[in-house]
């Protein structure tokens, strides 16, 4: 209560008094009020009002409860996907990224947490390629599920791919040729846009803005199976770097699979509810419910007024003998 007032222009006393409307949320949402007040709090310092903090920070509880992840970490996953998109800090956004997390996590061998930490890491980049959060969510899916390395080793692969094709823009918008990627590998945007060239890709469509860089890469994978071994490797390593070359294969090796996790995260509504719902019978959620009574118990006692009376009048007594023994000839201390 104390933290969230301080971010806030609330008091102590105003925190004491939404405790009711607190631990109603948390019982309806299977958490521990602690957790309520943790998303609060952490949304009121982004500058969210308050029925803008209510209904975002439920979306994110819900996201804790699916993962199995603290509201802490949920919210800085959450906050990841909507800055990092710049879509509205708003409850339609919030379920947007939560159901299509949720739908990934449950058709891929992917969860709702390794999703979210791998989009950390690329989030801001690929808006800036004027990607779609729907499209990037997929391919991080699938890169994670075709290569099962870490959530953080995928996301850090796309980053670099997508970082790659930002420096070949930002050169041709410079009227440069030359340069290198953020690992300090060389770009040459002829050579990548000959290798593109191969498979009938335009790179141009991308450069000049006509399209996004993931459907330059859907538009990729769907051409791959018919590339030969040699030219999948030569346009990975231009379009990737040699470092990234195997995880851009996996991205690219299953047009199929590609599709079919594109079009699950685009028509993903109502997935996170469904899956929510799920987990309100467990005993985890019941065991929540029980400390929110007791909290609520124990929390009442602390703010009961003859309580807190007994507790400033015993300082009241421990004070008064303090002095008096201070002034008692012999009742010096030392060290």
């Amino acid at each position: 209560m104390t933290q969230t007032a301080v971010v806030t222009d609330f008091t102590v006393g105003d925190m004491w008094e939404q405790l009711p409307e607190y631990t109603k949320r948390a019982n309806e949402l299977g958490v521990t009020t602690n957790d309520v007040y943790a998303a609060a709090t952490l949304y009121y310092q982004q500058g969210l009002k308050t029925n803008e903090v209510i209904a975002v920070s439920n979306e994110t509880l819900k996201m804790a409860r699916i993962a199995g992840i603290e509201a802490a970490e949920a919210t800085d996953y959450m906050t990841a996907a909507l800055r990092g998109f710049n879509m509205e800090i708003n409850e339609t956004s919030a379920k947007r990224v939560n159901d299509v997390y949720s739908e990934l996590a449950a058709i891929t061998a992917s969860d709702t947490q390794e999703i979210s930490v791998a989009m950390t890491k690329v989030a801001s980049l690929a808006h800036n390629a004027n990607m779609e959060f729907e499209t990037t969510a997929a391919f991080l899916s699938q890169i994670i599920e075709t290569t099962r390395e870490s959530a953080e080793t995928a996301g850090t692969a796309l980053k670099t791919v997508i970082a790659r094709f930002s420096e070949v823009k930002e050169l041709y918008s410079e009227g440069e040729l030359l340069g290198t990627d953020e690992e300090g590998l060389e770009i040459d945007v002829n050579k990548i846009s000959t290798a593109l060239r191969t498979a009938g890709i335009n790179l141009n469509e991308y450069l000049t803005g006509v399209k996004g860089l993931d459907e330059i890469f859907l538009e990729l994978a769907k051409k791959w199976d018919s590339l030969s071994t040699v030219q999948q490797r030569y346009i990975a390593t231009q379009a990737a770097g040699s470092r990234q070359q195997s995880r851009f294969i996996a991205m690219m090796s299953n047009y199929d699979r590609t599709i079919e996790l594109v079009g699950a995260a685009n028509n993903s509504a109502g997935a996170s509810q469904e899956q929510f719902n799920k987990t309100l019978d467990s005993l985890e959620t019941k065991l929540a419910k029980l400390k929110d009574a007791w909290d609520e118990f124990t929390m009442g006692l602390a703010n009961n007024e003859v309580i807190k009376g007994a507790v400033d009048l015993l300082t009241l007594l421990l004070n008064t003998i303090n002095k008096m023994t201070g002034v008692l000839p012999g009742c010096t201390s030392s060290l």
